[in-house]
């Protein structure tokens, strides 16, 4: 299952099969559009188990959709907790 959010707070489900991701990235990449996803985790103070939870579930999901596997990066940013304040 896929949340989709937009700025005007609209949230919607769907359930999301390989062949639906499939034929994503193809039309997105037929119309030129990026056809990748940078995910990134962040954490104020670095919470080391914040990161490895949000990694583990950025691997469960490409475990369960193996074509994601090419088109997924993750970037994890860390804030000094006493910064931002």
């Amino acid at each position: 299952m896929v949340v989709k959010a937009s700025a005007h707070k609209h949230v919607s489900r769907e359930k999301v099969t390989s062949r639906k991701l499939t034929a994503s990235l193809a039309h997105a990449k037929r119309k030129g559009n990026t056809h990748r996803f940078l995910i990134q985790i962040t954490t104020k103070g670095g919470a080391l188990s914040v990161v490895q939870r949000g990694i583990y579930n950025v691997l469960a999901g490409v475990a369960r959709y193996p074509v994601l596997q090419k088109v997924v990066w993750v970037e994890i940013i860390t804030e000094d907790a006493d910064e931002g304040d």
